[in-house]
């Protein structure tokens, strides 16, 4: 995972080297073997974390770009500047894709794997991510369109009544980033915030209730 995640960065999310890096993990992850979905499922989270810490980047690109076209004047500056910017928006769209196939290809299968240890690299996976950028987790518009069901916040709520301590755990810390951007209201969150309180005061290993 480290592998991958090296690689997009020292790339900067360009079209080619990411998009061989998702559809590559996103094969393993759908391997015969446990050791195999697991790699595979901690390379593909791993690129979706890097590619959502790049799109900031990218973000400010495409908007210093914007600010430059419209104040340009002369006609050989701007042909140069919407070069700059149409490269700037096709990396863009390309993280946002990358996100997007290892969110449809890798978390919807990978979460409820047979082998505990692949469940809980997918949760471990989603925690990195949502480290970074939690609202698009939370079916923001900019994934949302594409995305299918269940959602990640419906996942996290349903790994907190996981049989292993260690996804309760994961899970725990999954919300941990997601509650400081989610609403209230959503019944998917008052469910999370029901099971926490149970868990933190009740759930038979230390590490579970402590996380909670």
């Amino acid at each position: 995972s480290q592998v991958m995640s090296t690689v997009i960065r020292q790339c900067g999310g360009r079209t080619d080297t990411t998009a061989a890096c998702v559809e590559a993990s996103v094969a393993i992850s759908k391997s015969r073997s446990s050791a195999g979905r697991r790699v595979g499922t901690l390379a593909a989270l791993a690129i979706a974390s890097t590619a959502a810490e790049i799109t900031e980047e990218a973000e400010i690109e495409v908007t210093t770009a914007e600010q430059r076209l419209r104040g340009a004047k002369q006609k050989a500056r701007t042909t140069g500047i919407k070069v700059t910017l149409d490269r700037a928006r096709e990396r863009l769209a390309c993280l946002k894709s990358a996100r997007v196939a290892v969110l449809n290809g890798v978390v919807r299968q990978r979460w409820r794997d047979a082998r505990s240890e692949v469940r809980l690299a997918c949760l471990e996976g989603l925690t990195a991510w949502a480290s970074v950028r939690p609202l698009e987790l939370l079916e923001d518009k900019s994934l949302k369109e594409k995305i299918a069901a269940p959602g990640v916040m419906q996942i996290a709520v349903w790994a907190l009544s996981f049989r292993e301590a260690q996804e309760r755990r994961a899970a725990a810390e999954l919300w941990g980033h997601l509650l400081l951007v989610a609403h209230a209201e959503d019944d998917r969150v008052q469910e999370a915030v029901t099971r926490l309180s149970a868990m933190a005061a009740s759930d038979s290993v230390l590490s579970v209730r402590h996380t909670a």
